[in-house]
């Protein structure tokens, strides 16, 4: 319950003049323990490169973000069977944004295993799969490790290991409670959300009519433009993530048109690649062009380090609860920023990102220009002495004011008469 800068400063200048005494005060009041924990300053740091994944020509759903939203009712025909939960798991492509959406019943690493295989069926083989630190997430690249470790162990043989070499998932995990390092699966849950509830939010819906609403959404998400639309009414249809899936837009009608040319099927397959290959020239050239662009965390700052106390945000808990930590281990992205970090807490160490933690005093923040230099007592001389005597003259023409700051400016006196 102290006061602040300015109160602190007035009460000591009725017995003393402190030299730089706003500086002073600013200092002693920021380094409250106290008043920091209550009003945390988070870090930040400039937004990071895309990844290869992103700006690469890949097959679709190569590399693949998942998430899951919920949860949605499911009710049964039956009297006296109450409804039950469940939820859906989004499947993001990362080089064309195509979304795959698959109804779990529920969140355990069973279901998600289950999900992941009717996605590799229908969508074919992922190779690496980003997802965050849930425990049905963790569950489930547990399984699939002793699945992998089962096939590939020398009890099952080289002709096992011929037929299934290399085609284990390999899951990456972004830091926990960091949802903008995922933010492109992110996106298509709220996009599949936003039309999920404008659809059955009253409704009453069983398990085959949800999924058959969850299907229609998927399409809608996989019909919506990449690029923005030309105004030119000569330019082509919007490019579309159904355009790398089927070679148009999942909602466009079906052409009725059809041609008497016998062409064999060597020329159709040049047809197919050559319309393929012009889709991803206007991806090149076109989308990648509008990934350029940082919305925010657009500057440098500098980079955490080792041995810093730092506070923990926790969304669900006051400011005053959060707990206290010390960064043990730093973690440099390509570009050399320190993005994350491994926090020694009174739990053990965890894994945050830099958004989720604040200095617990404010002097990494300071600048040189705060700092206060010390004060060599020394004796005054006989002409400083003199000087020090001395009235302060006002000119005639311009009174001399000591502004905000402590710096001395000059208005005209027609402006002080005004």
């Amino acid at each position: 319950m102290h006061c602040g800068g300015q109160a602190l400063l007035a009460a000591t200048r009725q017995k003393f003049w402190p030299i730089k005494g706003k500086v002073m005060a600013r200092s002693i009041v920021q380094h409250c323990i106290r008043c920091t924990r209550c009003r945390p300053v988070t870090f930040n740091q400039i937004m990071g490169n895309l990844p290869h994944a992103r700006v690469h020509p890949t097959r679709p759903f190569l590399n693949t973000g998942v998430d899951f939203c919920g949860p949605i009712w499911v009710h049964y025909k039956v009297r006296g069977k109450r409804p039950h939960k469940a939820y859906i798991a989004v499947f993001c492509c990362f080089g064309t944004k195509a979304v795959h959406l698959e109804l779990v019943s529920d969140l355990t690493t069973d279901a998600f295993i289950g999900s992941v295989k009717r996605f590799v069926a229908r969508r074919g083989h992922c190779q690496n799969l980003f997802c965050d630190n849930a425990t049905n997430f963790v569950g489930a690249n547990n399984k699939l490790n002793e699945l992998v470790e089962l096939i590939y162990s020398k009890k099952s043989g080289e002709v096992i290991e011929r037929a299934c070499s290399k085609k284990g998932i390999k899951f990456n995990f972004i830091p926990p409670r960091t949802p903008h390092f995922g933010g492109l699966w992110e996106a298509a849950v709220k996009s599949a959300k936003h039309l999920l509830v404008r659809s059955v939010a009253t409704e009453s819906l069983t398990y085959e009519e949800l999924e058959t609403v969850v299907i229609e959404i998927e399409a809608i998400l996989n019909s919506r433009p990449i690029t923005p639309m030309s105004n030119d009414p000569n330019d082509f249809e919007a490019l579309t993530p159904g355009h790398f899936l089927i070679g148009e837009a999942l909602t466009a009608p079906a052409s009725t048109t059809t041609t008497n040319l016998k062409t064999s099927l060597l020329t159709r397959w040049k047809l197919v690649s050559h319309i393929k290959h012009e889709f991803w020239r206007r991806w090149n050239s076109e989308y990648l062009n509008e990934l350029q662009y940082r919305r925010k965390w657009r500057e440098e700052s500098k980079n955490l380090q080792e041995n810093t106390l730092v506070i923990m945000k926790d969304g669900n808990l006051p400011p005053l609860q959060w707990a206290l930590g010390r960064v043990t281990n730093i973690h440099k992205g390509t570009d050399g920023m320190v993005r994350v970090v491994d926090v020694k807490t009174a739990s053990g160490i965890v894994r945050r990102a830099i958004h989720n933690l604040a200095p617990l005093f404010s002097e990494t923040n300071d600048s040189e220009d705060d700092k206060i230099p010390p004060i060599q007592p020394k004796e005054a001389t006989k002409q400083q002495v003199t000087a020090s005597k001395r009235p302060i003259q006002v000119p005639n023409s311009s009174v001399s004011s000591i502004n905000h700051f402590g710096r001395n400016s000059k208005v005209s006196k027609r402006s002080s008469n005004c």
